[in-house]
């Protein structure tokens, strides 16, 4: 080897092996470079975790990437990542990738393979798609049961079909430490890398339709199809059914329906073509109905973490006593603590929850009936009446009795339609000298027509009673359940008060001004019955004033 030789290639190989010590590489993962013979000797390989395949037998010089090897080729150098980094989603030349990740208007909008659902492999080697690679197709397709889907990526996760290069290890056992070094080494070689479950586009499956004692004679739908789409109330999802349109024979437990083609049939329509028994049988396609797979329930595991642990006599006393009805309805306070309706206000007399919260009930019986009453004392506070739900039940059962009420007035103007004869006499009404309509045709009216006109009268009805219940609740009046009528409420008492109050005032202004007397002036005329008397005035005799000096000589003098 020439010294110029060796001083070309001596400084990259110190750095390849440094990079294999530390466990690092200098390169980034699109760099190539090539290693010739010269600068190993002897064509020795370097060993390293991170470089695939580092040293080839070939003359040339050592490159780096950007440039062609000379007669030689290119050496693909492995980063520090053990995969790729646009895989792990690491940002690289300053832009940031995820793996796997599809357009959104390349996705599968309508699913027709599910969890739970068995298919079989259209792509792929022998081994994973038939029973016996050797024999082929003929030895029947292996079934796979779908474990999971990706919707963003629009693939199907099988459980039985796993990848055998994955990163994701296996994880030890936990007495893994008390092996022996050949069971570790066994266990090691096994189970050093675990098996997941492998991604498999859904365009490359087919989907299982019936199953035969014959793994050769499984029917599987090759083409399948959708309906439209359509809101499920229960569970507040969009549904729809899936059909097979195209099956590799024709199953046995499901019903055929037979459908139209819609393009050809409307191309017919258009052109006012009549279509005989020939072309509609041609026009005609078979389709099955697949039903989706069942999931299984949720079993919940018995936790035995919340057991009580307490002494023997605190377990084995009694803590809750039952009261019964009629004791407690013999309690005077029941009736102030029950609410009359579901929508009732909280009672205002809390001196009963006052008395319960200080204990201070003397008859145990009565502290154990409102103990048992307390949670209907508390009903604002536990089930408010403006909740969500409450106000959804309310609705609910006002809305089937004005449905009750409806059908009941509507069967009541049916009866009365039935009961005078059906219009019968409606003929001879008219020719009446009083009605004065003879001549004029007239039809007597139908049951459906009655029903018409009974259901618009109810709907005014029902709509004038509205609104004046709606009126009385914005001028403040209650309804009164024990007397069953309307009420003065506060706001209506309000109200009542001060009109009351300007009836007061007025009636205060009119006697004052029938007893006005008004006092006689200068140029003034003023009527005898109005004219005001003169106030008399009293003059009182002045009083001697009392100075000082007298009274103090008054006491000198005593």
């Amino acid at each position: 080897m020439s010294a110029s030789t060796t001083s070309k290639v001596s400084e990259p190989i110190s750095i390849i092996r440094r990079t294999i010590q530390r466990g690092t590489f200098p390169f980034p993962t699109h760099t190539a470079v090539v290693v010739t013979k010269e600068a190993a000797p002897g064509g020795k390989k370097i060993a390293g975790p991170r470089i695939l395949r580092p040293i080839f037998e070939h003359a040339g010089v050592v490159e780096t990437a950007g440039h062609r090897a000379k007669n030689g080729r290119w050496i693909k150098a492995r980063g520090a990542l053990d995969h790729p980094r646009w895989k792990a989603g690491t940002p690289q030349r300053g832009m940031k990738r995820e793996y796997g990740w599809t357009h959104p208007k390349d996705r599968v909008k309508q699913w027709h393979i599910w969890t739970g659902d068995f298919v079989r492999l259209n792509v792929g080697t022998p081994e994973n798609k038939y029973n016996d690679p050797a024999q082929g197709a003929s030895s029947g397709y292996k079934i796979y049961k779908v474990e999971d889907v990706d919707m963003t990526t629009n693939k199907v996760y099988l459980a039985e079909l796993k990848g055998k290069r994955s990163v994701q290890t296996a994880r030890q056992p936990d007495d893994f430490e008390d092996y022996t070094p050949e069971e570790k080494q066994a266990w090691n070689k096994a189970f050093a890398v675990a098996d997941v479950a492998r991604a498999v586009q859904m365009s490359n499956l087919s989907l299982l339709v019936e199953r035969d004692d014959d793994p050769s004679q499984h029917v599987w739908a090759t083409r399948i199809k959708v309906s439209k789409p359509r809101w499920d109330r229960e569970t507040a999802n969009w549904v729809w059914d899936r059909y097979a349109t195209k099956v590799t024979r024709t199953p046995a437990t499901l019903e055929p329906e037979i459908v139209l083609r819609d393009n050809e049939r409307n191309q017919l329509k258009e052109q006012g073509k009549d279509v005989d028994e020939a072309q509609l049988r041609h026009l005609e396609t078979t389709w099955y109905k697949i039903p989706w797979p069942k999931g299984q329930a949720q079993e919940l595991e018995e936790n035995l973490d919340y057991e009580v642990k307490a002494e023997q006599h605190v377990v084995a006393s009694r803590s809750a006593e039952p009261v019964s009805i009629d004791d407690i309805l013999t309690i005077p306070s029941v009736p102030a603590i029950v609410p009359k309706t579901t929508h009732a206000p909280p009672p205002k007399d809390q001196s009963v929850a006052d008395v319960y919260r200080a204990g201070g009930y003397e008859d145990q019986t009565a502290n154990l009936a409102v103990d048992a009453l307390m949670p209907l004392y508390l009903s604002e506070e536990l089930s408010p009446r403006f909740a969500k739900h409450t106000l959804t039940d309310l609705y609910k059962i006002r809305k089937e009795q004005r449905e009750a009420g409806k059908k009941a007035y509507i069967e009541a103007a049916v009866q009365q339609w039935k009961d005078l004869g059906r219009d019968r006499f409606l003929r001879e009404i008219m020719d009446t000298e009083e009605a004065n309509l003879r001549g004029v045709p007239l039809k007597p009216r139908s049951e459906r027509e009655i029903r018409e006109v009974a259901e618009i009268e109810w709907q005014q009805e029902t709509e004038r009673e509205l609104l004046v219940v709606s009126k009385r609740l914005k001028r403040g009046y209650q309804w009164n359940y024990e007397e069953g009528k309307w009420v003065n409420g506060p706001r209506a008492q309000r109200r009542v008060d001060k009109l009351a109050a300007k009836q007061r005032k007025a009636h205060r202004l009119h006697v004052y001004l029938e007893n006005l007397k008004l006092k006689q002036g200068k140029n003034m005329v003023v009527p005898e019955e109005a004219r005001k008397e003169p106030k008399k005035v009293v003059v009182q005799p002045k009083r001697a004033r009392i100075r000082p000096d007298d009274l103090f000589a008054k006491y000198l003098r005593t």
